[in-house]
């Protein structure tokens, strides 16, 4: 196989994205979106294909790192040779696209398992925040990586990632779907079923909303009775979701906003979502609703950007 298309590889805690770099953008790349898992059989301590009541799921990749080689071994083998078509024999390049703060230990053990156990021709490993502006045309500005376990930010100036401004929030996609669901399991009156992740997670992105600001935010739980301890949470934001504005303004807002809304879900059962989209959204901004005591997005963003070392490109990067 040519070195001239090489394989993009983006490792994700949700889901690992796979496809060749010629011809791109195209509708058809990346060719290969699966989840990042594999099957584990516990009987026989060994990779398998099927679901029984003997296996169970694992994580390849968990808050950004690489919880096991071997199941990483297996995802590759399936991505490479069953789905992107490779032979043995006739391997070619591989671009792997990584989280930020990966170790160095992790990332030789990661060139090692590509050169022996898959023989690769060449490869090649970068950071997600300067491949994301390399994709929007752009070689200086500031990334927000919001997965599924982790959120990532960082700036760069010519191409090159700024590792001391970077910084990593420890919550994600994943605690945002688990609110989501301990908010429906307290505050909706009606019989809310036993939702999985993956029900879960639709739900969120179709839900999820954000208020205006950290005062359209508490005057919209306000007007609608909540007594939550998200409601607690919120009387002292860190950052909030934007800069507050004249409370009668921020009253008709939230008033506007807040539109209780249907939804279906896979079995036909109804379910109406009334401010459960906010605070989802809202914990991005106050961390504490989720029971992290640290600065929130907003902030995490301006404090990343005040470390950048080159001044004069604090500006172009906001």
């Amino acid at each position: 196989m040519s070195t001239d298309n090489p394989v993009v590889i983006d490792l994700g805690s949700e889901s690992i994205k796979a496809g060749y770099a010629r011809n791109v953008p195209s509708q058809y790349e990346p060719r290969l979106i699966v989840p990042s898992l594999v099957t584990v059989n516990t009987r026989q301590n060994g990779l398998q294909a099927a679901t029984t009541a003997s296996n169970c799921m694992q994580r390849v990749i968990d808050r950004g790192c690489i919880a096991n080689f071997t199941y990483l071994e297996s995802m590759l083998h399936y991505l490479l040779y069953e789905q992107l078509g490779w032979i043995k024999g006739e391997e070619g390049s591989v671009l792997f696209v990584e989280p930020l703060f990966v170790g160095k230990a992790e990332r030789e053990e990661l060139v090692q398992l590509m050169f022996e156990s898959f023989n690769v021709m060449g490869m090649f490993v970068h950071d997600t925040a300067v491949c994301s502006l390399y994709a929007a045309g752009k070689i200086a500005g500031t990334t927000v990586d919001i997965g599924h376990g982790k959120i990532d930010i960082a700036t760069v100036s010519e191409g090159v990632t700024n590792a001391s401004a970077a910084a990593r929030m420890t919550f994600a996609g994943q605690d945002l779907t688990g609110l989501l669901g301990k908010l429906l399991r307290r505050q909706q009156e009606q019989q809310v079923p036993l939702l999985q992740p993956h029900q879960l997670g639709a739900l969120k992105v179709q839900c999820s909303r954000a208020a205006e600001s950290a005062d359209a935010f508490q005057q919209l739980m306000s007007q609608t009775g909540s007594s939550s301890s998200i409601t607690a949470a919120v009387q002292q934001p860190q950052g909030g979701s934007s800069i507050s504005s004249d409370p009668s303004q921020q009253q008709q807002s939230a008033a506007q906003q807040y539109v209780p809304q249907e939804y279906t879900l896979p079995d036909g059962t109804k379910i109406t979502i009334t401010t459960e989209g906010y605070q989802i959204a809202e914990a991005l901004f106050n961390p504490t609703i989720l029971g992290h005591h640290c600065p929130g997005l907003v902030d995490c963003i301006v404090e990343s950007v005040n470390d950048t070392p080159d001044a004069s490109l604090k500006r172009s990067m906001l």
